[in-house]
């Protein structure tokens, strides 16, 4: 009978925790962190609503509502504290889409607004979790009722529902951790398919241009790969009156990639980026891509078009010449 009931309530907590983490990726799109927002959505469920059930069962108030409302409850409760141990009075300050937030470590009332929609939003993903806990255990024949009653013997039919309920969550779970690999991005524009952590570059250029050359430095781009058999991608996109983002890459299975990154953001209708330009990177993934002939005739294509905007820099974002290995002649 406790194995019945240790066993239903873990898989309806596991079900919680699936059931929020599929919300809260079903929102964001980001496949990526999966695992992570599983493990921390798992852990409020333990933590905190395994204890609350607990409570609730001994008081006879274990239900579809109650289960809701405590839900929410944990689901919110990591944004106050985060609010609470920021210091007050301190030099921090914030803002969202050029709004101030927080002002020397005191929240605005449009700050206040943003956490009560966060508390919103997060409470929404525990009131989920809530309710499929309450569902899983009623499926499961885990009992809700307090400990002095006397408990109803575990049926045949209970049993095996908790089993395979217990085996679904399992596969689930499973298959979470699986999802970023399963995703991956397993193309040559992604310079860590290979498993590596880190990928120092050739060469650093910054092309002092202004957003509004960004669409030429695209065409560029993609007229370029095409005459070498590059493949080409364009990640850009831009936020009206908040940021606009240039994300380029070329890349082959030789092992070259070079990748442009760029963001302005827009306060009071001031581009900051556009003082510096927009920032290109050369890499080399294996040895033998070519990439001195490769990035050579690139630059030398954005130098025909902008003269003397090309501005060649070291790993720690210093002004330097010409690199030697990019020199007309240089093997």
């Amino acid at each position: 009978m406790r194995l019945h009931a240790l066993v239903s309530t873990l898989t309806a907590l596991l079900f919680a925790a699936l059931a929020a983490t599929a919300a809260y990726v079903a929102m964001t799109g980001d496949t990526r962190l999966v695992p992570f927002v599983l493990v921390v959505a798992f852990a409020h469920a333990v933590v905190l609503g395994w204890p609350a059930f607990l409570l609730g069962r001994s008081l006879g108030r274990v239900n579809l509502i109650s289960s809701a409302i405590l839900g929410f409850m944990i689901g919110a409760c990591p944004i106050p504290l985060l609010t609470l141990v920021m210091p007050i009075g301190s030099n921090t300050s914030a803002s969202i889409d050029g709004v101030p937030t927080m002002v020397n470590g005191i929240p605005t009332l449009i700050g206040l607004l943003y956490d009560l929609l966060y508390w919103s939003l997060f409470g929404g993903l525990g009131a989920l979790g809530g309710i499929l806990f309450f569902v899983i255990v009623k499926l499961a024949g885990g009992s809700v009722r307090p400990r002095s009653e006397t408990p109803a013997p575990v049926s045949r039919r209970s049993s095996l529902a908790t089993s395979g309920l217990a085996v679904v969550a399992l596969l689930l779970t499973a298959t979470a951790f699986a999802i970023p690999g399963i995703t991956m991005d397993r193309t040559c524009h992604n310079m860590f398919r290979d498993g590596r952590t880190s990928v120092g570059t050739r060469v650093n250029v910054v092309l002092a241009v202004a957003v509004d050359d960004w669409p030429r430095v695209t065409q560029i781009f993609q007229d370029f790969a095409a005459a070498h058999h590059l493949s080409f991608r364009n990640s850009s996109h831009a936020s009206p009156g908040v940021v606009d983002m240039l994300d380029l890459s070329l890349c082959n299975e030789r092992g070259l990639n070079i990748h442009s990154l760029e963001q302005v953001w827009h306060q009071k209708n001031v581009s900051v980026a556009d003082k510096r330009g927009v920032s290109l990177g050369v890499y080399e993934l294996r040895d033998g891509s070519d990439w001195r002939s490769e990035a050579r005739e690139l630059i030398a294509r954005l130098e025909a078009v902008w003269p003397g905007r090309i501005q060649f820099k070291d790993n720690l974002g210093r002004d330097i010449p010409m690199p030697e290995e990019l020199r007309s002649g240089s093997p």
